[in-house]
Order: C-alpha cells, then sequence, then structure tokens
C-alpha cells in the first residue's frame, strides 16, 4: 500500500510540503493475496526509482511479529534504539479537542503511543507482515514502498528523510517504528473523533485514513463503494478490498483476525457516515463519539456499547391529565427531573430535551429561553450514572383564549442518539407529554394557579425516588439526533427560577396511577393545618 509519508525533514510545514503528495494520493492496491506482487521481478523491481536496494533477511516468525507491535505500540520514549526516535517529536495532541498553532492556549499533549490491535490491522492490510519476500530480499513495491510498514517517503532516489533508510530497508522492528512515526502525524493534521483520545483505537480512523493518503479514495461516501456494503472480511469471497475505503479494511482485519496467533478479533466502532464530508479527500471537521470505543491497550476488552437511558424523579409541570392554564400569550418557567439510568455522562451542552412526535418539531409551545425551536433545554449539570439532573425551561400558551398546545420530549444526545432509539433506555418518543392552554382572566380565577419558586441550587440534594419508570417496550425508532435548528447554544446553560415541585411527570404515570392535582392537595393541607391549631389553641386555655 502507497502510504505518501512524512519525510521529517525541516522546513515549510507538514501540510504545505505534502499537499502535493496528498493530493496525488495513489488508488489502493490488490489484496494481502495479491501482495507477492511486491516481490515480483526480481529483488527489487523498481530500482530505477527507489532510493536503497533490497537488503537480505528473513520475516520474524507470528509470534514474534506479534510481540514486535507491543513493543513499537509503548512509543519511542519506551521502546528505545528497538526503532527510531521520531526524531524527538514524542508528544501527541490529545483530549480538549482539536486545535492548532492559531489558539492561544496551547494544545494539551501526551507521550505518544499506539494501540496495538491498530498496528497489527494495519500492518497485515499493508504486507500481510512481511518484511521480505520469499527470496529473502526486502519486499519493496512499485512505488517504493519498503518492508511491513511500505514506507515511500525518504525512500526514493533524491529524497532524504530523518530516519535511516537502510535500516527502514533492513529491520522489522525499525520499519514499523517509521511507518508509527508517519501515522503520528496523520493524527496532527486530521480533524477529532470524539474526546480526541490517542488511547481509544477508534479516534485513529482519519488517521488511518491518511495512512494511505488523504484522498477522496478513502472517503467512505465515496459513491464507487456501495452505500450498504456489508464490513468488510477478506474471508468473505465477495467482499473484496477494491470495494472499501482503506481505514475500512484496516477496521475489517481488526474484526477478522487472520489468525489467533496475530490478534484477538473485535469489532471497533465506526464513525457516523453523515458526519463526513460527501466529497472531500482530506476531512476537516470534527465528528462525534463512536460506539463501542476500544482501549489501545494490549489485549485489553473493548468499553460496552454506549446506552443512553432516562428515568423519571420530578417535575413542577402539571400531568399531561391535566392543561397548565395560562393567560393568553403568557410563559410559566419549569422543570422536569430525570435520573440517568444509562452508562454515559450527561453534559450541558451535549444532552437536551428535544420535541418529538414528530422528532425535531417546531414547537409553538416555545418559551423565550428555548436554545431552539426543537430542543426545550439542555441539562443544568453533568451528570454521571445513576445522578439526577433538571432540565429547566419555559412554555407559551396559545395567543387565542381557549386554544390548547400539546406538546412531547424525548431526550437526545446531540449528534449521537436519542434515548428512545432502538438499543437505548428510553423513555418512548410519546411518553413526556405536557399541555399549556390559554385561558382568560375569569377562567383563571375559577381555578388555583401554580406559584413561582427559586430554583434550588444546582449541587442540591437530589428529589426522593418516585418510583415512577418509563415503560421501554414501546416502538423505538432508530435515528440519530439533530442539531438544534438554530443558533443561541449558550443560552442552553443558564439557570433561572422554575414552578413547583409536584411530582408526578408530563404523563408518566404507572399504570393505575391517578393523576395528582396541586392546587387541591394544598388546599385540603391548609384545612387540616387550620384545624390542628384550633385544637391545640383550645386545649392551651
Amino acid at each position: 500500500m502507497k502510504t505518501h509519508k512524512h519525510t521529517y525533514s525541516s522546513g515549510p510545514s507538514f501540510l504545505s510540503t505534502f499537499a502535493p503528495a496528498m493530493l496525488a494520493a495513489m488508488a489502493l492496491v490488490a489484496a494481502p493475496s495479491a501482495a507477492e506482487a511486491q516481490c515480483t521481478g526480481g529483488a527489487c523491481p523498481p530500482c530505477e526509482m527507489c532510493r536503497i536496494p533490497s537488503q537480505t533477511g528473513s520475516n520474524p516468525t507470528t509470534d514474534a511479529m506479534a510481540t514486535l507491535f507491543d513493543r513499537i505500540a509503548t512509543g519511542p520514549r519506551a521502546y528505545g534504539t528497538l526503532g527510531w526516535n521520531f526524531a524527538g517529536r514524542d508528544t501527541i495532541g490529545a483530549g480538549a479537542g482539536c486545535c492548532d498553532s492559531s489558539t492561544a492556549t496551547p494544545c494539551p499533549t501526551v507521550a505518544v503511543t499506539f494501540p496495538c490491535l491498530l498496528l497489527k490491522s494495519i500492518y497485515y492490510t499493508e504486507s500481510a507482515w512481511r518484511q521480505f519476500c520469499t527470496t529473502g530480499r526486502t519486499v519493496i513495491s512499485f512505488d517504493c514502498g519498503y518492508g511491513i510498514a511500505q514506507v515511500t517517503s525518504g525512500m526514493r532516489r533524491g529524497e532524504t528523510s530523518a530516519y535511516d533508510p537502510v535500516r527502514v530497508a533492513g529491520e522489522a522492528a525499525y520499519n514499523v517504528s517509521v511507518g508509527a512515526a508517519i501515522l503520528t502525524d496523520k493524527w496532527r493534521a486530521s480533524a477529532c473523533i470524539g474526546s480526541n483520545d490517542p488511547t481509544i483505537v477508534e479516534h485513529w480512523y482519519f488517521s488511518t485514513w491518511g495512512y494511505n493518503g488523504f484522498a477522496f479514495k478513502n472517503n467512505p461516501n465515496n459513491p464507487a463503494y456501495r452505500a450498504d456494503r456489508p464490513e468488510f472480511n477478506s474471508s468473505a469471497a465477495a467482499r473484496t478490498r477494491g470495494n472499501y475505503p482503506y481505514q475500512e479494511l484496516v477496521w475489517g482485519y481488526a474484526h477478522y483476525a487472520p489468525s489467533a496467533a496475530h490478534w484477538t478479533g473485535r469489532q471497533l466502532g465506526y464513525p457516523r457516515r453523515s458526519e463526513i464530508c460527501a466529497s472531500c479527500g482530506f476531512p476537516m471537521a470534527n465528528i462525534s463519539e463512536t460506539s463501542p470505543r476500544t482501549p489501545a491497550a494490549c489485549n485489553s476488552t473493548p468499553t460496552p456499547t454506549m446506552t443512553w437511558g432516562a428515568q423519571f424523579v420530578s417535575q413542577s409541570f402539571p400531568l399531561a391529565a391535566t392543561t397548565l392554564d395560562l393567560p393568553a400569550g403568557a410563559e410559566q418557567r419549569g422543570y422536569i427531573e430525570l435520573r440517568n439510568t444509562g452508562t454515559e455522562t450527561w453534559r450541558p451542552g451535549e444532552v437536551f430535551l428535544g420535541t418529538t412526535q414528530p422528532r425535531d418539531r417546531m414547537s409553538p409551545a416555545r418559551g423565550s429561553d428555548w436554545p431552539a425551536a426543537n430542543r426545550a433545554a439542555t441539562v443544568d449539570r453533568v451528570v454521571a450514572p445513576m445522578a439526577t439532573g433538571r432540565f429547566n425551561f419555559s412554555l407559551r400558551a396559545p395567543t387565542a383564549v381557549g386554544m390548547e398546545y400539546s406538546e412531547y420530549f424525548g431526550v437526545v444526545r446531540e449528534g449521537v442518539t436519542w434515548f428512545s432509539a432502538a438499543g437505548q433506555l428510553g423513555p418512548p418518543d410519546n411518553q413526556l407529554q405536557v399541555r399549556v392552554r390559554a385561558t382568560s382572566a375569569a377562567m383563571m380565577d375559577s381555578g388555583v394557579a401554580q406559584p413561582d419558586v427559586p430554583t434550588p441550587p444546582t449541587d442540591a440534594t437530589a428529589s426522593t425516588d418516585t418510583g415512577v419508570e418509563f415503560d421501554t417496550g414501546a416502538g423505538q425508532p432508530t435515528d440519530a439526533g439533530t442539531a438544534p435548528s438554530d443558533s443561541g447554544r449558550a443560552d442552553a446553560r443558564r439557570d433561572g427560577s422554575v414552578g413547583g415541585g409536584e411530582p408526578g411527570g408530563c404523563g408518566c404515570r404507572t399504570p393505575g396511577m391517578p393523576a395528582r392535582h396541586g392546587g387541591f392537595a394544598v388546599l385540603l393541607s391548609l384545612v387540616a393545618l387550620l384545624a390542628r391549631r384550633k385544637r391545640e389553641a383550645s386545649n392551651d386555655r
């Protein structure tokens, strides 16, 4: 495989120096079964082009090679003289999203390490782990790709490199270490995935794309590949390599290992194609987290698939059986509190209460504090699994007296999934409901209005669990959340006053549980209190 690798020479920036090479990225070559083409025509078929003649040697055993990859994965600070030292560039940007030299705050960095599984599957895709041909001479491809990692940059006549080209041609470990250094530069050049964590295999997706060349050929949205293609599996005759972008070949090999001696196969998470540019060769936009997320440590096990779920705790709005009566056009602020019953942490600006029935409906009941017409509120704090979060928002009554709005809500991790999607824990899209009705002054006088009370501090003790659970057996739509339809995300982090704390939920009751009427309950309590005080006063006389 041609990789258009970085030469590590001084001078212009990586992008300006190597953009032409990226744009000239060539098509994928044949399958590992055709990798012998790298060895045809004698010891060094393209000698007139290549910088270093083939060297003599033999390939390590599969077990020895697997151990070698594990050592290279520890990074240049750990493996020492076994490989190349990356010319001292032994740190990598990590976490806090992507940043570049234009940002005022320096990018956070960590020592370079690699996912063992990723190195093993990349270099099986490249050369089937062969440094030498059956002739005992170095594997050299038509474009001067040398050895296991198929290093090309710096390996053609007239080129220079910071690493030792003779060792690239003659030593398996050194060859792999140079390939790993080039993969690191692809990380530095590409966009972020999720939390930008180099200890997660899936976060190297764009870097792996770039290892074969930042080109449209490797875009998963390229129409040359079937949109409904199954995962690549080299053992399935119909799933030929030419039908997949490069990084999907690597992901497929990672899942379907050539043997147990090579590695333990694991299914990696794929990014959503809809978040990746439709026709670019060099993706520059950051994308959201994948699921699952596979830790990079050698012989580690994948983290469980992300689950998102919520359970009702309390609310201030009336149950769906009762309308929230307000003067025409007026607003009332309130809240819905939910417990995090999934495995993933909720964060403000990421987890929202969105409109449903249908999803992302532009709500006519939208209050002035909504971040978007299809998003009532974001969660008010960071909510770990089994902790409780609150969604504070206002509802606006219709402008015509007697008219009523019926609004449904669901919880969504923006850009990832609705909690009601298949495989998640709910609530269903038709469960959270609130009704708001426009009334005249005379109608308002005949009822008991809900008082407004201040919002408790965000570190207040969570409300007592009412035991109301959502029915997760309802139909589960499968599409992911849609971004809010307008700007104003900053508003979603604001706190404010809310209505009273009536338990229940927007129509979320257990079977047979009657609706609660807050005004009537308050009146009964006051009557009982006055009667008790009258008795106490009589006894004191």
